[in-house]
């Protein structure tokens, strides 16, 4: 094993060995399962497989505590959606689980329990949601981020919470780009029931799971879309079957993904890329080497190594530079200098280790 990177990639496969970790340096492991949002799944998976007594103390020790930290957060989750949804179902308002809740509900293969939950995710019509949100409100739960204002266009309401301090969202549709009654139309139409912490919840089928997942991988940001976590949900689907693939390529042509750094609609190309990269026919370890680099070098500003990161991924995935977003003063001569840098750097960063 040649770097933190392939050991990375190596050892989250769902059904791969896990390989050794005595001759390769992982002391920048944590740091990247981290930003990969993989931490619990291979601290799970370095575990069951004996390799964890192989690693360094201090490279265990942050493992275990972030497997141990995502295991008390779910719980907590899972207590926030057993409250939500029964407040819900005893007003009688429809409801879909969307995201963590609905993979932790349906089960199925232990990387679902193993990872970090969020927050909680429901979809409902935009009226029921209306409703849902003031019924919340008159029970306790109050909005995340009462002074930031929220847009009546975005996919779902104001994120709200109570004492337990797991941020609720009522969706209304699954992106921006996707009119909520088709959201509700697709989701609702093969929607699945099943028992959950006590109570009947439906879950979104097979296939609309896995186009959920597709579609808001990029959703908060490109860069985050397309990291180890957002590319394991998939794999967890695809491998279990039961999706229709047909549907799925179709959808990928119809642009209702949102790119969360520019606001446009990801392209058809990309989600694509993106499913490819998930089952193994993309090579995303360049990818995974630089983000070790970047996340390795402290002496990097944040804005710098954000700005390196995110091009990075839009370079691999054949998209233009990240426009200036609307708190940069115009023309943004600096941004846009910033962007075409950290795009030059990764280029010739990579064409220096593929000549190797």
């Amino acid at each position: 094993m040649s770097d933190v990177a392939e050991f990375l990639l190596e050892a989250v496969r769902l059904n791969g060995s896990v390989p050794k970790p005595e001759r390769t340096d992982l002391h920048l492991l944590p740091l990247l399962a981290e930003f990969e949002g993989v931490s619990p799944w291979l601290y799970h998976r370095l575990k069951q497989s004996g390799e964890l007594d192989g690693m360094a103390t201090d490279v265990a020790a942050r493992l275990r505590s972030a497997a141990l930290e995502a295991v008390t957060w779910n719980l907590r989750v899972d207590d926030q959606a057993a409250a939500v949804i029964g407040l819900l179902q005893n007003a009688g308002l429809p409801l879909i689980l969307l995201k963590g809740a609905a993979r932790r509900a349906i089960g199925g293969h232990h990387y679902h329990s193993v990872r970090r939950t969020a927050d909680l995710d429901l979809l409902l019509p935009s009226e029921a949601a209306s409703a849902a949100f003031e019924l919340l409100v008159k029970s306790g739960y109050e909005r995340v981020y009462p002074d930031r204002e929220h847009s009546p266009q975005h996919h779902h309401l104001a994120m709200l919470w109570d004492g337990r301090r797991v941020g609720v969202e009522l969706h209304t549709s699954v992106t921006q780009l996707l009119s909520p009654d088709l959201a509700w139309q697709r989701l609702e139409a093969s929607a699945r029931s099943v028992e959950w912490q006590g109570l009947k919840v439906r879950v979104p089928s097979p296939t609309e799971l896995a186009w959920t997942t597709l579609v808001q991988a990029p959703t908060d940001a490109l860069t985050l879309g397309f990291r180890l976590r957002e590319l394991l949900d998939f794999v967890v689907l695809a491998e279990a079957g039961d999706v229709d693939w047909k549907e799925t390529a179709e959808r990928c042509a119809l642009g209702e993904a949102v790119d969360g750094d520019s606001g446009q609609p990801v392209p058809g190309r990309v989600l694509t890329t993106w499913v490819e990269t998930a089952v193994g026919r993309f090579d995303l370890l360049p990818l995974l080497r630089w983000r070790t680099r970047i996340l390795g070098a402290r002496q990097l500003r944040r804005g710098v190594a954000e700005r390196l990161l995110g091009e990075s991924a839009r370079v691999t995935f054949g998209l233009p530079p990240l426009p200036p977003p609307t708190w940069v003063a115009r023309p943004g001569y600096r941004w846009r200098l910033t962007g075409s840098v950290s795009r030059s750097a990764f280029r010739a960063w990579r064409a220096v280790k593929a000549s190797r």
